[in-house]
């Protein structure tokens, strides 16, 4: 009995150590990110511009330094917003929201999806990926998108804020909220690397849409609308031209995600665990006899 006793505890030790927590998300070098473009002109914002949404809540951006960025490689797109202060400092999210709208069927009066960093929501900050199946606020960011979501992130695997090397518009230091998103996800509701997609990214005083700075729009000209903000039509990932699969630096590989819908689970495959504990099993009967 003591055999098999020793033979289980190496089989839950072994497996522990194949469960280990992946690592956060490796993003993109600087250089590998590529703007979205309002009109012909990368995506920009004026600093200041929405008197309600200042500091974090404020994208900012110009032809030099723009406001929105995208790349890709096999596993993630990752996201880029510009921003007039740090929306963690310290790590730690304050209490909004920031995101992309995605449209996906051509039709620039409304949108399919939202990719948004959440810091509003009760149990801590994540990335949250929705679907928008339902428009209960015409041709505009602020129409809620359908929840449940259909994924969840955490922030700290997930996303991060970085200062914005050399930006300083309106005269402060600026700050990039990075964020990825796996392409598994995406692609099962329509968005792969080669889509070709307009997008929308603005804050949020919400979790679940764009109610606040939206980019390619100056805010003291009135509410944004989605016709009148949407970028110019891109592919998603601006590298799938080349066939490489992503024009970014580096992704987290497959690790475990908490998916939502129904109910949450891990992802990864159990392949391994599975041959453990064979092996334990294995091990236990033969010394028992």
């Amino acid at each position: 009995m003591r055999h098999v006793s020793i033979a289980l505890v190496l089989v839950v030790a072994a497996a522990s150590s194949v469960y280990a927590a992946p690592p956060p998300v490796s993003f993109p070098l600087d250089a590998n990110w590529v703007p979205f473009h309002c009109g012909t002109a990368p995506m920009t914002d004026p600093q200041g511009d929405d008197a309600m949404f200042p500091l974090d809540l404020d994208l900012v951006g110009d032809g030099q330094d723009p406001a929105g960025l995208r790349a890709g490689d096999p596993n993630y797109l990752y996201l880029r917003i510009r921003l007039d202060a740090d929306p963690a400092p310290g790590g730690t999210l304050g209490s909004g929201a920031w995101g992309y709208e995605f449209d996906l069927d051509n039709n620039p009066a409304t949108y399919e999806l939202l990719a948004i960093v959440d810091g509003i929501t009760a149990g801590g900050p994540m990335v949250v990926l929705y679907a928008n199946t339902q428009t209960t606020m015409p041709d505009s960011p602020a129409d809620p998108a359908t929840t449940p979501p259909i994924a969840m992130y955490p922030f700290a695997m997930n996303a991060r804020s970085v200062p914005a090397t050399g930006a300083m518009l309106g005269g402060t230091p600026d700050f990039f909220l990075d964020f990825a998103v796996p392409w598994t996800d995406l692609a099962a509701h329509g968005l792969d690397h080669t889509t070709n997609v307009r997008v929308w990214a603005g804050s949020s005083n919400m979790a679940n849409d764009l109610d606040g700075d939206i980019a390619c729009h100056d805010g003291t000209t009135g509410a944004p609308t989605l016709d009148g903000t949407a970028t110019m039509t891109e592919p998603a990932d601006p590298g799938a031209g080349s066939g490489s699969g992503g024009g970014g630096g580096g992704g987290g590989g497959s690790g475990a995600e908490l998916v939502g819908g129904d109910g949450c689970q891990v992802g990864g495959g159990n392949g391994a665990l599975v041959a453990l504990v064979a092996l334990g099993l294995v091990l236990a009967r033969r010394r028992s006899r």
